[in-house]
């Protein structure tokens, strides 16, 4: 059940995005002709030697930190696109702490640390997008990246859970 809904997420979030152009410009640092987007409100500070943020990576930064203050992160299938941007006050102290039961991976491997994020950002900006979406640039630049973040962390979410599947 919890994996057929996973992959409807999955397809509506790629149709949702896919009423959208490209937007290149959206996924490069500079992209809209400004220096440097500032580090997202209640993000560490990026390393003095860190890349760039584009806009999609400064809303996805900005997205994560949100999340990460009611647990989303806490979550074994979860996993931050940014982890080194969280906050290190993690959660709102006010939430209790989340107990999951520590059988559900096997400490063999280290299961629980993969994340493969980075490399799931670069597939789908060089290979996703330029497959789903017509050229171009149709100006929806906001509503681009939150399509963007609704299919990367739903896909996240789906490879990071076929870790449980796996074992």
């Amino acid at each position: 059940n919890s994996l057929i809904r996973q992959e409807e997420t999955i397809i509506f979030a790629l149709i949702e995005r896919a009423k959208y152009r490209q937007n290149s410009m959206v996924y490069r640092p500079g992209g809209f002709g400004q220096d440097v987007f500032p580090d997202p409100p209640g993000s560490r500070p990026a390393p003095p030697d860190a890349p760039e943020l584009s806009f999609l990576e400064y809303f996805l930064v900005g997205t994560e930190v949100l999340h990460c203050s009611v647990r989303r992160y806490t979550s074994p299938e979860e996993h931050a696109f940014f982890p080194e941007r969280l906050p290190v006050e993690g959660p709102l102290q006010a939430l209790p702490e989340l107990d999951y039961p520590p059988e559900l991976l096997s400490s063999v491997g280290d299961a629980n640390r993969v994340n493969i994020n980075k490399q799931l950002l670069h597939i789908y900006r060089h290979d996703i997008v330029p497959n789903l979406c017509q050229k171009g640039d149709d100006e929806q630049h906001g509503s681009t990246v939150l399509a963007d973040i609704a299919v990367l962390q739903a896909l996240s979410r789906r490879i990071h859970y076929g870790k449980f599947v796996a074992e």
